[in-house]
C-alpha cells in the first residue's frame, strides 16, 4: 500500500522539488564565495604577508588594479592590514556589495590615522561617504564627506576639493535638499575649471544635471548632461557615455519629449544589461517605468518598476528602491487597487525610515561645520599673506634707506652719474616690490576666488617662470634616480633657498603646496613616458618617476587623470 502511494504521488512531489531546485541553483551559485572572498577570509584569520601579496595579485587579475600592490620589506603587520582592508573596500564597492565595503572601510580608517597617511584617509573617507549614500545613511555619509572635505581643503589640491564637493552635492540631492546641492556643485565646478580635469568635469556636470532635474529646471538639466556626454565621447569612455546618455533621457522625460526619451532609455538599458552595471540598470528601469506612467501606460510601467525594485533590494539601495515602490503603487492604482494598497504601505514604511528630522538636523550641522572649516582655511591664508606683506614692506624700507645713504655719501660727478643709474635701478625694484606689496594687500581683502585668479596672472611674470622652471628642471633631471628624494628640503637646498621661502613662493605662484606641485610634475612626466614608451612596464615608469611602488603610483595617477596608467596608454 505504501509503495502504491509513493508511486501515485511521486510525480506530484518530484516535479515541484525539481522546479524549486532549478530556481535556487542560480542563487546558490551567485552566493558562493569567490577567490577574493576566500583570500580575505584566510587573511583575517591568519593575517600574513604571503596572503596579502596573493590578495593583491588576484585584484590585479580581476582588473581592480593595474599592478599588484607592492609591500615594502619593512612594512609592519598593521600597515599591511591598512592596505588590505582599504583595497578590500574598493573591491567590494566595485562589486556593488555595499555592506562589506563599509565593513572594510571602517577597519582601514583608524590605521590611516595611525600611519598619518592623509591621502589614503581622504580616499577612504570619500569612498565611505559615497557608499553610505547608496545605503541611504545620509547622516553617516555627511560625516565622512565633511572629514574628507576638510582634509582636501588643507591639501590645497583643487582637483581633490572639487571631488569632495561633488560628494557633498550628492548627499544633499539624495536627502531632498536640491538648493544646497546646487550650491556645492557650482563650487565644485569652479575648482574644476582651475585644474581643467575633463574626467572630473564630466562627473560634475552629470551631478549638476541630476540636481537641476530635481529642481524642475529640465532645460538646464539637459544642457549639463549633453556637455558631459560630449566630453565622454571625446575621451572614448563607453560606460561613462551611457551614464550621461541616461541623464539626458531623464531630462528629455522632464521636457515631455517622450519618444526621444524612450529610445534613449531602451538603448542604455540594453547596454547596462550587457555590461553588468546593476545600479545604472535599476535606475534606468525606474525611469522607463516613470516614462510609461507619464504616457498613461501603467501595465507597461509595472514590469520596469518590479525589475528595478528587485535590483535595489539585492544591492541594499533603499533610496532608489523607494522610487520603485512609489512607481508600483502609482501604476497599480488604475490596474488593481488591492495591489496598489500593498505597494503604498511598503513605500510609506520605507519613506519614513529614510527621511526624518534627525537626518535633516544632522546634515544641517555638517553644513555649518563645513562653512567654519572653509572660513578657517581662508583666515589662515590671509594671515600668511599678511606675513608676506610685512616682509615686502621691510624690504621696501631697506631699499629706500639704501638710496638715501647712497645719495648722501657720494659727491664726485662720476660718482653722481653712477648714483643716478643706481637710483633708477633701485627705483624700478622699489616700484616692483611696492606693486607686489599692494597686490598682496588687495588679495587679503578680496574673496578667495579673486585671490587665486590674481595668482594665475602673477605666474606669467618672467621671474616667476624662471623660479618654476628651476623646480621643473630638478624634478625632470633627477626623476629617474630611484634613490632621489623629492622632499621640500631637498628641492629648497638645490634652489639655494629656505624651505619656508620655497613653500610660500610655490603656493603664491601656483596655488598648490610644493609637495602637490612636485607630485603633479612627476605624474605628468609619467604620463608622457607611458605614451612615448609603449613597451615600458607601468612599474618601471613609476620607479623612474620616483614612486616606491606601482600601487601608490596608480592611485595618485588616477586621482589626477581619472584613468589608470594602463587606460591612458590604451587611449
Amino acid at each position: 500500500m505504501a509503495i502504491l502511494l509513493v508511486e501515485k504521488y511521486k510525480k506530484r512531489i518530484c516535479k515541484p522539488l525539481l522546479t524549486l531546485l532549478l530556481l535556487l541553483l542560480p542563487i546558490l551559485l551567485l552566493s558562493a564565495p569567490n577567490a577574493i572572498d576566500n583570500l580575505l577570509d584566510s587573511y583575517n584569520k591568519n593575517g600574513n604577508r604571503a596572503l596579502a601579496q596573493e590578495f593583491f595579485k588576484t585584484l590585479q587579475a580581476e582588473g581592480v588594479t593595474d599592478e599588484p600592490v607592492l609591500i615594502a620589506s619593512d612594512a609592519s603587520a598593521e600597515y599591511i592590514d591598512m592596505l588590505v582592508w582599504y583595497w578590500a573596500a574598493e573591491y567590494y564597492y566595485s562589486k556593488q556589495n555595499y555592506e562589506l565595503c563599509c565593513d572594510y572601510g571602517e577597519k582601514a580608517l583608524p590605521l590611516c590615522d595611525k600611519f598619518s597617511d592623509k591621502e589614503m584617509k581622504a580616499d577612504c573617507l570619500n569612498l565611505m561617504a559615497i557608499v553610505n549614500i547608496r545605503r541611504a545613511k545620509y547622516g553617516a555619509a555627511a560625516d565622512y564627506a565633511e572629514q574628507c572635505y576638510k582634509l582636501d581643503l588643507e591639501s590645497g589640491d583643487n582637483d581633490r576639493i572639487s571631488s569632495s564637493l561633488n560628494t557633498l552635492a550628492g548627499i544633499h540631492l539624495t536627502a531632498k535638499r536640491p538648493n544646497d546641492a546646487e550650491r556645492y556643485i557650482q563650487k565644485a565646478l569652479e575648482y574644476n575649471y582651475k585644474t581643467n580635469n575633463l574626467h572630473r568635469r564630466s562627473v560634475l556636470l552629470g551631478m549638476a544635471s541630476e540636481i537641476y532635474y530635481a529642481k524642475g529646471d529640465y532645460s538646464t538639466s539637459l544642457e549639463n548632461a549633453k556637455k558631459a556626454y560630449d566630453i565622454e565621447l571625446s575621451l572614448k569612455r563607453e560606460m561613462q557615455a551611457n551614464l550621461r546618455l541616461s541623464q539626458m533621457g531623464n531630462a528629455l522625460l522632464g521636457l515631455k519629449e517622450y519618444e526621444e526619451a524612450e529610445a534613449t532609455f531602451e538603448k542604455v538599458i540594453r547596454f547596462f544589461e550587457s555590461s553588468g552595471n546593476k545600479q545604472s540598470l535599476g535606475i534606468s528601469n525606474n525611469k522607463m517605468g516613470t516614462l510609461n506612467l507619464a504616457q498613461n501606460r501603467p501595465e507597461k510601467a509595472i514590469p520596469y518598476f518590479k525589475r528595478a525594485a528587485s535590483i535595489f533590494v539585492e544591492l541594499g539601495d533603499s533610496f532608489n528602491e523607494l522610487y520603485s515602490r512609489k512607481g508600483l503603487y502609482e501604476a497599480y492604482w488604475s490596474v488593481n487597487l488591492d495591489s496598489a494598497k500593498v505597494y503604498y504601505e511598503a513605500y510609506d514604511r520605507l519613506k519614513d525610515s529614510l527621511y526624518n528630522n534627525e537626518v535633516a538636523e544632522s546634515i544641517g550641522r555638517h553644513d555649518a561645520s563645513i562653512g567654519n572649516a572653509e572660513l578657517r582655511i581662508l583666515n589662515s591664508r590671509i594671515v600668511q599673506n599678511n606675513k608676506v606683506l610685512i616682509r615686502y614692506g621691510i624690504l621696501a624700507i631697506i631699499l629706500v634707506g639704501g638710496i638715501i645713504w647712497y645719495v648722501k655719501h657720494w659727491h664726485t660727478s662720476r660718482q653722481k652719474a653712477r648714483m643716478r643709474r643706481a637710483i633708477e635701478a633701485l627705483k624700478a625694484d622699489y616700484e616692483q616690490i611696492y606693486g607686489k606689496y599692494q597686490e598682496i594687500l588687495d588679495k587679503a581683502q578680496q574673496p578667495q576666488d579673486r585671490v587665486e585668479a590674481s595668482e594665475s596672472v602673477a605666474t606669467s611674470d618672467k621671474g616667476a617662470s624662471d623660479f618654476l622652471n628651476k623646480i621643473i628642471a630638478i624634478v625632470i633631471d633627477h626623476g629617474e634616480d630611484p634613490a632621489a628624494a623629492f622632499s621640500v628640503e631637498d628641492i629648497a637646498s638645490k634652489m639655494c633657498v629656505s624651505s619656508g621661502h620655497l613653500n610660500r613662493k610655490v603656493k603664491f605662484l601656483t596655488g598648490m603646496t610644493t609637495q602637490n606641485y612636485v607630485l603633479r610634475l612627476r605624474l605628468e612626466k609619467a604620463r608622457l613616458m607611458l605614451q612615448s614608451e609603449p613597451d615600458a612596464l607601468v612599474a618601471d615608469v613609476a620607479f623612474r618617476c620616483g614612486f616606491e611602488d606601482a600601487a601608490s603610483f596608480s592611485r595618485a595617477f588616477k586621482k589626477i587623470y581619472n584613468q589608470t596608467p594602463t587606460q591612458v596608454r590604451a587611449n
